[in-house]
């Protein structure tokens, strides 16, 4: 746990300030050195753990498993980009402040919230894979809707992306879940979960 959390900590400190310290500067690259070193040493200890794991790696060589979880990144990867590029547009430059960028962030939430909801019970009807397929449409064609504005648009013209967008990331998250434990033995439903968030 301590090799995990220190490998994504000094990743994620490597990206957030590798801007303003210099890509190629030696702090940086030591954190992003540092967060491969521990990730192998991690990936290492999991190894020798066996059983006792904190993930069990052979998850990954159920190919469904290691599909959702590849779809999982690329999802978050790109959506959750979005949502950070568009705060950044609205405040940044619209001017507008934390709270209203919030106020104007609503329509994709409830979208997300709206759909999730529905979503989860189109699991006993459709096959979750094509879920996850619309899904990773819906967030692709929202990213497409981003093209729409221009540098002098006003926040609406966020709207069909917002609202896009939300239908995709609320399709993902239910038949994700399901499938992310569903193809597991029942034994590692619990750590797959985890595996799957993370």
């Amino acid at each position: 746990m301590v090799a995990f959390a220190a490998s994504l900590t000094l990743l994620v400190l490597g990206f957030l300030r590798g801007e303003s310290s210099g890509w190629t500067s030696g702090p940086i690259l030591a954190a992003f050195a540092g967060a491969l070193v521990l990730m192998i040493a991690f990936v290492a200890i999991e190894r020798h753990l066996g059983e006792r794991a904190m993930f069990d790696l052979s998850l990954l060589r159920i190919p469904t498993f290691g599909g959702i979880c590849v779809a999982t990144f690329l999802s978050n990867a790109t959506s959750l980009a979005a949502v950070f590029l568009q705060i950044s547009y609205i405040q940044n430059v619209l001017g507008f402040s934390p709270w209203e960028t919030g106020l104007r962030l609503m329509p994709m939430m409830l979208t997300l919230f709206v759909v999730a909801a529905l979503t989860g019970g189109l699991l006993q009807t459709m096959p979750p894979g094509l879920l996850v397929g619309l899904s990773i449409g819906f967030i692709a064609a929202g990213m497409g809707l981003v093209t729409l504005v221009e540098p002098d648009s006003s926040w609406t013209a966020l709207l069909p992306s917002m609202v896009v967008t939300g239908i995709g990331m609320g399709l993902f998250n239910p038949p994700r879940a399901a499938v992310t434990i569903g193809v597991v033995p029942p034994e590692k439903a619990g750590m797959a979960s985890g595996m799957g968030e993370t």
